[in-house]
């Protein structure tokens, strides 16, 4: 399991998990959502950090990979196709196709991808402290699917799906009496399936971290869309443990200090790199 810890005011009296102090109604502190228990904010101060379990070999080399090389290349395959397809015809009919020929949207989304994930490995490589790890555009074996980008930091681990939507990103109940039932939406269409991908992510992240003795450090996965027009007030959007923001907010949540030590964050960085390979890696 991993953690997810949020300070807020809290809406039900409680006890601190490690010192049992009293906690009242409002009073601000730390909830794990995980373990559905709490923690002063003195606890907080000082919990220990995470470190690696045993000592750690010489500095390995780590494959950040390239952002987009994914849905670059599958775009690449299709066009290729299509221009395959109408060279196969010849003559003067080819011409006139390629004349007025459009391009399918379908194809056209992914090279719309790759575009969105390049411009928020731009921002993270502008933005990041030096003490974070980017990787791009990661593989995960015995599957199809692969990951945007994952972010290693003292803040702990990062799992980012860049989306290069546009329209308004906005939080809807669509809950009926007395019933809450959060969903996404984007552009006013209901994409609550981007919240529920990334349950496969994080089982691919957790199969890699546990062995190595970090299944506690905290985990984030987190949409981005990289086209996001924000709203005057406007404030980052969480469903079910995921957060939806832009790509300054992500940047600065990344930089904000945690419990992984500079040596944790580099262990962790070189076993995913080696365990889930950049995209177009052998």
């Amino acid at each position: 399991m991993f953690m997810a810890l949020k300070q807020m005011a809290l809406k039900y009296a409680g006890v601190c998990r490690v010192c049992g102090a009293e906690l009242p109604v409002r009073t601000t502190a730390i909830y794990d959502s995980t373990a559905k228990n709490v923690l002063c904010l003195g606890c907080r101060d000082s919990e220990q950090p995470i470190a690696p379990p045993v000592p750690l070999p010489p500095p390995q080399p780590i494959d950040h990979g390239v952002a987009g090389a994914g849905p670059q290349a599958e775009y690449d395959r299709r066009a290729a196709k299509r221009q395959q397809e109408i060279d196969a015809i010849g003559g003067f009919r080819a011409k006139v196709i390629r004349a007025f020929d459009t391009e399918p949207q379908s194809t056209t989304a992914w090279r719309q991808g790759a575009e969105g994930e390049q411009r928020l490995a731009a921002a993270l490589d502008q933005g990041l402290a030096p003490s974070a790890v980017a990787l791009h555009s990661r593989k995960v074996p015995n599957t199809r699917g692969d990951i945007d980008h994952l972010i290693v930091a003292p803040s702990g681990v990062w799992l980012v799906d860049a989306k290069n939507y546009t329209g308004a990103v906005e939080c809807r109940d669509v809950g009926k009496w007395l019933t809450i039932d959060k969903r996404l939406y984007v552009n006013g269409r209901d994409q609550t399936k981007l919240i529920d991908n990334f349950d496969w992510q994080i089982a691919a992240v957790r199969a890699v971290l546990e062995p190595m003795g970090f299944a506690e450090a905290p985990m984030h996965p987190t949409l981005v869309f990289t086209q996001w027009k924000k709203a005057l007030f406007q404030k980052p959007i969480e469903i079910r443990g995921v957060r939806a923001l832009w790509a300054k907010r992500l940047v600065e949540l990344v930089n904000e200090p945690g419990t992984l030590t500079d040596d944790a964050v580099r262990a962790v960085a070189t076993q995913l790199s080696a365990k889930l390979p950049a995209k177009g890696a052998r």
